[in-house]
């Protein structure tokens, strides 16, 4: 982009520089007379640079009493499949196949994406778009690492809890994250999968900077690269507001009594953290002093 389309790399430059608490993947988290707690942004991600953590976020697993998580299933993925299997009517559409939604050069260019994943139009066909949405957020070489069996970051963290004996604690239920995922309109969620083609980028460039973005603790520019590749910024903003904010928002007061307690740590996606309505913000206007670590 800065070298094909400097005008758009400038605009982005500026967009993250203006994003609030957009510097920084690990806060501390404190408040007088409470033991100190950690904020740690991650990414669902197993390349071996992800999971090279900060030295204060690998060092608490030493002390920390809780450990908080989106999903107290990621420690289980097997849990997670089969919870998936409970609400089909949250990730199925209910009268035409999407083959039959889209126009049908979409519909090759979703297949020959799908393909690229050894997955099929047939197969998918009847599935919500935001399920194959999410489905498809990842590089080949990234699903090549899952399919070995290699742990993303946030499950990584989980399992390292569970074995040093730290309470695990997941801060929504796996229905409650399906709900809000099936909650984004079909429509939007369309426009948001076609734009993953529309990109002159492939999977493997933009997964390529997200982990170098991500390296370099710079949240507030992933917010911004995401708004800048979306064609249409509508349907960007309701995904924002019903998958990021409004679950900042669930997170804050689910996370108030243990931070009360004092000495845990929340690791949640690096987005929910940026922003003035990410969790760093939302933390402060409850009486903490939240500062950048790394």
């Amino acid at each position: 982009m800065r070298e094909s389309d400097p005008e758009t790399y400038d605009a982005v430059l500026t967009e993250a520089a203006a994003v609030k608490n957009g510097k920084g993947v690990a806060w501390r988290i404190e408040k007088p007379g409470i033991e100190p707690s950690l904020l740690f942004g991650t990414v669902h991600i197993s390349d071996p640079r992800i999971l090279q953590v900060p030295t204060p976020i690998f060092e608490a697993f030493d002390h920390i009493d809780t450990l908080i998580v989106e999903l107290k299933e990621i420690a289980n993925p097997g849990a997670m499949t089969l919870e998936l299997f409970k609400y089909p009517e949250l990730y199925t559409l209910q009268e035409k196949r999407l083959d039959q939604i889209l126009r049908p050069e979409e519909t090759e260019m979703l297949a020959t994406a799908l393909r690229q994943r050894g997955l099929t139009m047939g197969l998918l066909a009847r599935m919500r778009p935001w399920f194959i949405y999410m489905s498809m957020q990842s590089s080949e070489c990234e699903a090549k690492r899952r399919a070995a069996g290699q742990h993303v970051l946030d499950q990584a963290a989980a399992l390292k809890a569970l074995e040093n004996g730290i309470e695990l604690v997941g801060i929504e239920t796996f229905r409650e994250q399906m709900e809000t995922l099936a909650s984004v309109s079909d429509e939007s969620m369309l426009w948001g999968l076609m734009d993953l083609f529309a990109v002159p980028y492939t999977f493997d460039d933009q997964t390529e900077t997200l982990i170098q973005l991500y390296e370099s603790s710079d949240t507030g520019m992933i917010l911004a690269l995401a708004s800048a590749l979306a064609r249409d910024k509508k349907p960007l903003h309701e995904f924002l507001e019903k998958v990021v904010f409004e679950r900042n928002r669930r997170m804050t007061s689910r996370a108030l009594p243990y931070l009360e307690k004092g000495n845990v740590m929340i690791a949640v996606g690096a987005l929910h953290l940026p922003g003035e309505e990410g969790l760093v913000e939302l933390f402060r206007t409850h009486g903490f002093t939240v500062t950048v670590i790394e």
